[in-house]
């Protein structure tokens, strides 16, 4: 026996000394294959480690930190109900939590398909008639019940039983940047702009309930998402004496059904995700049934057809915590109950057709989960996440991914978006978009991405600040796709743009400039002198266009009003921009349509007698050309500098913007016999795609056709850093059209010094700032007829008139202009200002001034930003530094200069004031202070129960003149004194607030040409001359944190201007409350 060991332990010595030599020789393989071992391996125990310790941490925590203090005064931020007592004791309108009514998103409804359903404006309900809310519970209570409440289509507009894409945003334990209602200081940070291939967007965390921020709602419901919280209970004892107390009888589950009813039904989300990820008795198991099917159907009842209650695998029908990574018979009772299972995401290759085959017509209701890191997932995630989708959708099951989050977490921040967009491209090539991203109108759109490095309004740059706030995100279009650079898989590759040879129009979104917000739609044509593609050659025809670009599929049934459609564009050189509206028959009329001519939709735009060659190429496609006129709006494109290689948004910097180019507007009223018309059918039509059609004009001269002038309009000086100068400096863009071109406004753009811009595609680029299309609205006003039938003003416009002059040489329809509405929209009223307190600048931030968590930076409502960022050992005036921003915002900023503003001086004359108290023109040395204080209104809704507005934007109006005491709108405290908050002293009574005509939502700069007022933005109205831009709400609240007022100010007023959410229109500007300044 001692023979046969020592012989054996010889050969365990040669054989480690064999394969020692041979990973010696092949290192680099050995290298390989461990990483292959191991990577596996890593994600078990990471997955493990998630499941296990992780919810020990998080239930260790929860029970030893300190419930922070709310006190009202900090930027206003979204939070989780993290214990029961805040669950069960939760209500509407609690004085529990100030931030909660800031959580609401009664301005931004879910843009999907109108239905007779329960409508929850500002936590007022509006019930449903009782006999369908028995048909609904009726519906939803049995367990044989086929498909979602809302037929299956998750807003997607397709058929029953359409495969839907789930995403579940989990993200370094959630609310980050994204949990400060009025948005953040970093442009950088995570977002989703993939709207049109999801389906059902769920914000989770670990926290028992999960409340998604409003940013994620408004974002998501603009672009037809339906929104999730998540409910939760885990970390095994605490979870279940959680389960315990809240499924203790079935009242008691019913309960606790009905308050996370109330919670999404506040808060303006369609359902829930229910997780409960810990072991329960057996005899509790029914009353967790039943409070699922008690949440599907009230959720059905309150909050209407398009409520989803999904389940998660994990928790079985016996009580035990084992995910079945499938469809078993132990988690089909609770499939039964809800409306949709999220599957576990460590299935295997043949699962997915035993689940469709244990769902069977319920199939697309079964989420198969996917989890973006690849712990355990089929296909290991990541960029192979398109693995395990084929999978899913090939069985007809819709599929959930977990964590997408992931291309921000892993990489630099620096090329988020780079990875981001070929990470989801990776996915639109296995897993189709959703057929239809428009389903309702309005569409209202300044391009906006939730992120900026400025603020614009009407053209005008109010505030350079970055920011961030998901929450301004509009309806997001079909950009030109970029191509993925070749890189391991795994890696989470950078794209790059297309590289040439692809076709001439290229439409990627900037931030550079914007017209309102803080992006718009960069379209940049080829050169002229290059050829569109392979043998087209170099002709004429082929260098004038037209290229067309779907910016939204869509399916719209036209309206018996008709339309009404306008788009905002700033163009350089020869570069024009239409827009176009596929249309396609009903269905009714489908056969008669089959036998009619080529007619395949409308393109809109202003046309002019030098773009025949243009209109004759859509017309032999099909499409029915109209023109309309083209109005100038005072404004021009005043850019901001590139961004570097390195900056965080390379993407949308890759185009060179000219500063000075003007800002028009062309708009139309379409009658519904036009659109329907162009669709070639008997009784309707559908609109099926919103794009535009690029081209290039050229006008009329001694018979021929010739390029466009050099320069056909003046160019305001100085553009690169501010708008057009008010008065005589002011850029005239109505004076550009050329006598004999019809409306076409073109600039040769030029520098501050009067060069031409250098630049190969500087004069062939063009910038979408706003685009409208809406149901023709009688009511509101005269809005084009009244123009068709002769209206004095509307045929005294030079516009019209050359646009008219325009349709007949080219035998094109007219459209009529929109005019603005007959009836003023009522004012704001029941304003308040509460919780009011100054402070001073520097040295430490007050404790109460703070955030209520310290992972990320609020935007502040001042003109000074605090760099120091609250370090209390920091006493110095030196630590805030001057930014040009109206918003504000914590750390670097993109301005720099000193913000003035106007100081009235005794005798009447104007000075200019350096904000802080240092006035070269009044001579006050009083010091600047620090106002903090809330603002409230009351919401105004049509009687369809619609928003009237989409936000509204704040402004400060600092005043020399002392407040008035009376009449007194609310109390308020002042520096520990009673502070004096009333009416503006420059009007008499709410009416008389209005004081600014229709459209006087526009701004103008105030000082003369080659003044240093970049900032200094004055409002039309005199009264409100020198205003700064404080900030932009998404509901009827709205918290001033750390605006600065001038020293030499004695009264501050707050003022209020609403933003149209049917137009995208600014309204008129109302003040809400003034505010004298205490003394020191």
């Amino acid at each position: 026996m001692g023979r046969r060991s020592r012989t054996l332990f010889g050969l365990v010595l040669v054989g480690c000394g064999a394969v020692a030599l041979y990973l010696w020789r092949n290192r680099r393989h050995a290298r390989d294959c461990a990483k292959a071992i191991l990577a596996p391996a890593r994600d078990c125990v990471r997955d493990f480690v998630r499941k296990t310790f992780r919810n020990q941490a998080i239930c260790v925590k929860g029970k030893s930190s300190p419930k922070p203090e709310i006190t009202g005064l900090a930027a206003p931020e979204a939070r989780p109900l993290s214990c029961l007592d805040q669950l069960l004791s939760w209500s509407p309108n609690s004085a529990a939590d100030p931030d909660e009514p800031f959580c609401q998103t009664y301005n931004a409804p879910l843009m999907l398909p109108p239905t007779t359903t329960t409508t929850f404006t500002g936590g007022v309900q509006t019930p449903l008639p009782q006999a369908a809310v028995m048909a609904m519970r009726a519906e939803t209570a049995g367990s044989s019940v086929t498909g979602l409440v809302n037929g299956g289509d998750g807003g997607g507009g397709g058929c029953r039983g359409r495969p839907r894409l789930l995403v579940c945003h989990d993200m370094m334990g959630g609310y980050l940047e994204d949990r400060l209602v009025q948005g953040s200081a970093n442009p950088g940070f995570f977002r989703l702009w993939q709207w049109d291939q999801i389906d059902v967007f769920i914000y989770f965390s670990h926290h028992l309930i999960t409340l998604p921020p409003p940013g994620w709602i408004s974002a998501a419901h603009r672009n037809g998402v339906r929104v999730l919280g998540t409910f939760i209970t885990e970390a095994w004892e605490d979870g279940r004496l959680r389960c315990e107390a809240l499924l203790a009888s079935p009242a008691a589950a019913r309960r606790t059904a009905d308050i996370l009813t109330s919670l999404a039904a506040y808060h303006g989300f369609e359902g829930w995700l229910v997780n409960v990820e810990n072991g329960l008795r057996r005899e509790l198991v029914p009353n967790l049934i039943t409070l699922v099917g008690h949440l599907r159907a009230r959720m059905a009842a309150v909050v209407g057809p398009h409520s989803l209650v999904v389940w998660y695998d994990a928790v079985t029908s016996d009580g035990r915590l084992a995910w079945q990574n499938g469809l078993t018979p132990m988690n089909a009772p609770f499939f039964d109950a809800a409306d949709a299972l999220f599957v576990n995401y460590t299935w295997g290759e043949d699962v997915p057709a035993a689940v469709a085959a244990a769902a069977g017509s319920r199939a697309a209701d079964v989420f198969m989960g996917i989890d973006v890191f690849g712990r355990g997932s089929y296909g290991g995630g990541k960029d192979n996440c398109p693995v395990a989708l084929c999978a899913a959708r090939s069985e007809g099951l819709s599929a959930a991914l977990f964590a997408p989050g992931w291309v921000y977490e892993e990489f630099p921040k620096e090329s988020f978006e780079q990875r981001q967009e070929a990470f989801w491209a990776r996915i639109r090539a296995v897993w189709p978009p959703r057929t239809a991203l428009l389903q309702r109108l309005p569409l209202v759109t300044c391009f906006n991405a939730g992120a900026g490095r400025s603020v614009w309004l009407e053209g005008r740059r109010v505030s350079s600040a970055p920011w961030f706030n998901m929450a301004a995100q509009d309806v997001v279009a079909a950009t030109t796709a970029l191509q993925a650079e070749t890189a391991a898989p795994g890696t989470g590759a950078a794209v790059a743009p297309s590289p040439a040879g692809h076709p001439q129009l290229r439409v990627r979104p900037t931030q550079q400039v914007a017209f309102c917000g803080g992006c718009c739609l960069a379209l940049q044509l080829g050169s002229a002198e290059e050829p569109e593609g392979p043998g087209e050659g170099t002709t004429r025809s082929a260098m004038m266009g037209p290229w067309k670009h779907e910016l939204y599929s869509a399916h719209l049934p036209v309206p018996a009003a008709g339309l009404d459609l306008s788009y905002t564009v700033a163009s350089s050189g020869a570069s024009c921009v239409a827009v176009l509206l596929r249309t396609a028959p009903k269905e009714s009329d489908a056969a008669a349509a089959a036998g009619g001519g080529p007619r395949v939709g409308v393109v809109v735009g202003p046309w002019g007698a030098g773009d025949r060659a243009v209109v004759e190429t859509l017309q032999r496609g099909g499409y029915t050309c109209i023109t309309c006129a083209a109005q100038p709006t005072g404004a021009t494109t005043c850019p901001l500098p590139e961004l570097g290689a390195t900056a965080t948004t390379p993407a949308t910097a890759a185009i060179s913007t000219p500063a000075g180019l003007p800002w028009v507007t062309c708009s139309a009223h379409l009658p519904y016999d036009l659109v329907t018309s162009s669709a070639g059918g008997g009784a309707g039509a559908v609109i099926t795609a919103v794009g535009i059609v690029c081209y290039r004009t050229t006008y009329a001269a001694g018979g021929g056709v010739s390029s466009v002038p050099a320069a056909t309009s003046a160019v305001a000086s100085g553009g690169g850093s501010g708008a057009a100068s008010g008065g005589g400096g002011r850029s005239s863009a109505r004076g550009s059209t050329t006598g004999s071109t019809g409306p076409v406004i073109s600039v040769a753009p030029a520098s501050a010094d009067g060069s031409e811009l250098i630049g190969e595609g500087a004069n062939h680029q063009t910038f979408l700032g706003r685009l409208v299309v809406r149901e023709h609205r009688t009511t509101s006003g005269r809005q084009g007829s009244a123009a068709l039938s002769g209206e004095p003003s509307a045929a005294a416009d030079p516009q019209v008139i050359a646009a008219a002059a325009a349709a007949g040489a080219l035998g094109l329809p007219l459209a009529a202009p929109l005019l603005p509405p007959l009836a003023v929209a009522p004012p704001l009223s029941g304003a308040r200002c509460f919780r009011v307190r100054w402070s001073r600048p520097g040295g430490s931030r007050p404790r109460s001034l703070r955030t209520e968590s310290s992972t990320s930076d609020p935007r502040v409502s001042g003109e000074l930003v605090d760099s120091s960022q609250g370090d209390d050992d920091n006493d110095e005036d030196e630590d805030w530094e001057r930014s040009s921003s109206g918003g504000g915002g914590l750390g670097a900023t993109a301005g720099g200069s000193p913000v003035k503003v106007i100081a009235p001086h005794g005798d009447g004359g104007q000075g200019d004031v350096t904000l802080g108290g240092d006035a070269s023109g009044d001579g006050d040395g009083d010091v600047a202070r620090l106002l903090t204080c809330e603002l409230s209104w009351e919401p105004q809704f049509e009687a369809c129960r619609t928003p009237c507005h989409r936000s509204y934007h704040l402004w400060a109006h600092f005043s020399t003149a002392e407040a008035p005491a009376a009449p007194m709108m609310s109390p308020g405290r002042a520096g520990g004194k009673p502070g004096a908050v009333s009416q503006s002293p420059h009007v008499s009574s709410a009416v008389a607030a209005a004081v600014a005509s229709p459209g006087s939502g526009a701004l103008r700069n105030g000082g003369g040409a080659g003044e240093d007022r970049e900032g200094a933005w004055e409002v039309l109205h005199p009264d409100w001359s020198g205003a700064v831009w404080a900030g932009e709400a998404f509901v009827a609240r709205y918290r001033l944190v750390q605006l600065e007022v001038p020293g030499w100010a004695r009264s501050v007023t707050v003022l209020v201007q609403p933003v149209a959410w049917g137009s995208g229109e600014l309204g008129q500007l109302q003040p809400l409350a003034c505010l004298g300044i205490p003394p020191a």
